[in-house]
């Protein structure tokens, strides 16, 4: 878990000034490139990360619940039916609910997300009062993200599990230290 929330932590770095960009051209109609543009004529380049506290609160939960819920419903799986091993119907069933799971435990901040991204530009400690104060906020949209969450995860997980088998390594090799 720790290295999951790391790397999604590092990646949320990576991706914030470009999701930045895409919710401003998104918002004023303008194009990826001027609103770069300006950010780096008037050296506000570091105002690109100021989606990077509900960026993170968003895909940290997101990312940290589908490898746990993954492995306990892969464990689960193989428990109840051996003879499925770690292959494809295992990795799509244990993504999609893992999928699923993840969605709706990052809801609440993808909530806040939407909201300080809106075209309102609502402050985050605003989106999180607004969320408090009305929390049927969080319902809106869960159906969509469940549904996105369960194929995306399903998918990686699917992929993740074909591609350790062709290269024939285990679990157990992904667990060793040096």
């Amino acid at each position: 878990m720790v290295a999951a929330t790391c790397a999604t932590a590092v990646c949320a770095v990576a991706i914030c000034p470009f999701e930045s960009v895409r919710v401003l051209s998104v918002r004023t109609g303008e194009s990826s490139s001027a609103i770069s543009g300006r950010y780096l004529e008037e050296g506000n380049l570091l105002q690109l990360f100021n989606g990077l506290p509900p960026l993170l609160l968003k895909e940290v939960p997101f990312v940290v619940s589908k490898f746990v819920v993954f492995e306990s419903v892969s464990a689960a799986l193989l428990s109840a039916f051996p003879q499925l091993s770690l292959g494809g119907f295992t990795s799509l069933a244990a993504g999609a609910l893992s999928g699923a799971f993840a969605a709706i435990v990052s809801q609440p901040a993808d909530t806040v997300f939407t909201l300080a991204s809106d075209a309102e530009s609502v402050p985050l400690i605003r989106a999180v009062e607004r969320v408090r104060d009305e929390p049927s906020l969080m319902l809106e949209g869960v159906g969509a993200r469940i549904v996105f969450g369960s194929l995306l995860v399903s998918l990686q997980f699917f992929l993740y599990t074909t591609l350790r088998g062709l290269l024939d390594v285990s679990a157990s090799d992904l667990t060793l230290v040096s």
